[in-house]
């Protein structure tokens, strides 16, 4: 899956983003991306990526935010985006239902 985030002018934002695969099939989803990984691009440069949230080194801002995925192998990244257009990959090892999220946590 790609999808793009634009960022618009003014001061950097700081964004959550995250892929589930799992956790959704307790919404009744089949077919999910068991593992997926999440790569964020910007001008075509791979600017951030991460494998599974608990070792983004954010995992305790993730958690207190409310926001850290239900499932170990989700990835899941707490960054600033500058003003810009960036292109987010979800990649998984076969093909299925994913959900990517972007949220907007600035204080």
């Amino acid at each position: 899956m790609s999808a793009g985030v634009l960022c618009g002018p003014g001061t950097p934002r700081l964004a959550v983003l995250r892929a589930l695969g799992p956790s959704l099939t307790a919404a009744g989803v089949a077919n999910v991306v068991a593992d997926p990984r999440i790569e964020v691009y910007l001008g075509g440069a791979k600017i951030f990526e991460n494998d599974g949230w608990q070792a983004s080194g954010r995992a305790a801002e993730l958690t207190a935010l409310g926001l850290a995925p239900g499932d170990a192998r989700e990835p899941a990244l707490l960054v600033p985006l500058y003003p810009g257009a960036y292109t987010v990959h979800v990649i998984g090892a076969a093909d299925g239902n994913c959900l990517l999220e972007v949220y907007a946590v600035d204080p």
